[in-house]
């Protein structure tokens, strides 16, 4: 009877779990060489895997972040020390989720890192900040220069505070209160821009237009500890923390 995997030894093969098995909305892997075009050593384009070319690019080279080799796992990076950026000007997606894999360069350069902006009033921000708040946010302009926007938390996977980022972490947030706190009832919306940047390096990034089942979250999670070399700081009693989701 057709199994629809193949047999090995009279056992189906197993083969390990990645984001391309559900739909997301922004998929960026630094470790995937050919979604990167490179200007020499920096990065003018980081092309987007999750099939909606939602890409980020550079046109500035004195803005474009670098492209470093064997940094986390063996794996690469891209390192946006000192304010380089990447940016998309293409549909952007409602955002729910996202997973990322990140490092602050070091304590005193803790800004963000990524960031979802939608320039209608009240502004919607998604953002990954070392010190401050982690999370959605609805704020205005105004509020935003101020920095009293900070109404959100979020959590690290696999590592500690927000304003310790300086070793790499997974790190979450999300539009709903699956963990964490309430995002003060903030229902996200359509993006008119995304921005990576701040002063750190970015290894991976994953945004789903849906917030994820408990069991769909602990497989991004299993993924990309065991991807890039972090699965030692799962927590205690993780589906994933003696080995990798699988298909």
């Amino acid at each position: 009877m057709a199994t629809g995997f193949p047999i090995i030894f009279g056992k189906a093969a197993v083969a390990d779990w990645t984001p391309a098995q559900i739909s997301t909305a922004l998929w960026l892997d630094a470790a995937d060489a050919s979604t990167i075009t490179l200007n020499g050593s920096t990065v003018s384009q980081w092309a987007d895997k999750s099939g909606n070319n939602r890409g980020l690019s550079q046109a500035t080279a004195a803005q474009q972040p670098t492209y470093r080799t064997n940094v986390l796992n063996g794996l690469s990076g891209v390192d946006f020390f000192q304010d380089k950026a990447l940016f998309s000007s293409t549909s952007n997606p409602v955002v729910q989720f996202v997973a990322t894999v990140i490092k602050s360069q070091n304590a005193t350069w803790a800004s963000y890192h990524a960031m979802f902006d939608s320039r209608t009033i009240p502004a919607r921000i998604g953002s990954i900040r070392a010190a401050g708040g982690t999370g959605f946010y609805t704020s205005t302009p105004a509020e935003i220069a101020s920095a009293a926007w900070e109404n959100g938390t979020s959590i690290s996977v696999t590592g500690g505070p927000f304003s310790t980022i300086t070793s790499p972490q997974i790190i979450e947030f999300t539009a709903a209160p699956e963990r964490g706190n309430p995002m003060s009832g903030i229902t996200i919306g359509n993006f008119d821009s995304l921005t990576f940047g701040g002063s750190g390096m970015q290894y991976e990034i994953i945004a789903l237009s849906a917030v994820p089942s408990p069991e769909g979250r602990q497989k991004l999670e299993g993924y990309l500890a065991w991807k890039w070399g972090l699965q030692a700081n799962l927590p205690v009693g993780h589906p994933y923390k003696t080995a990798p989701p699988t298909v």
